[in-house]
């Protein structure tokens, strides 16, 4: 078995703020998919797109510690909807008990973190009002 390796914008590709929508869900699955043998089955997409794979991990380590970034898609629905249900996913109690966890909550909260500045002068709430609400 032979294992490309990962594109090396993987990290951006499926970063959470970039699979927070529908198209970057999707971009960060396809550049995964070569790699599916790296990753457990419970991520995302895994176990529809190549039922019953093999992992190959063990015997493809140095390629497959480049897929990591596609753990992103672990517990993410592809029709996971509206960003605030990848809020919910990444910011959940379960979650925030580990520093990842903390880091990942972060990371999907701070695009929108503006709304919630006490200072008139960097809150954007007003301009976001829509935005805001999903």
């Amino acid at each position: 078995m032979v294992v490309p390796p990962a594109p090396l914008d993987l990290e951006q590709i499926c970063s959470d703020l970039n699979i927070a929508g529908q198209s970057g869900f999707l971009d960060c699955q396809a550049a995964c998919n070569p790699g599916l043998c790296c990753l457990p089955t419970n991520v995302s997409g895994v176990n529809d797109i190549a039922p019953g794979i093999k992992t190959c991990w063990a015997t493809h380590a140095d390629v497959c510690q480049y897929y990591t970034p596609c753990k992103a898609l672990e517990g993410v629905d592809e029709n996971h909807g509206s960003p605030v249900d990848l809020v919910n996913l990444k910011c959940s109690v379960h979650n925030l008990k580990f520093a990842e966890g903390v880091e990942d909550c972060g990371n999907i909260c701070q695009t929108r973190s503006c709304c919630f500045a006490e200072s008139e002068k960097r809150n954007c709430r007003e301009d976001n009002e829509v935005s805001n609400n999903k």
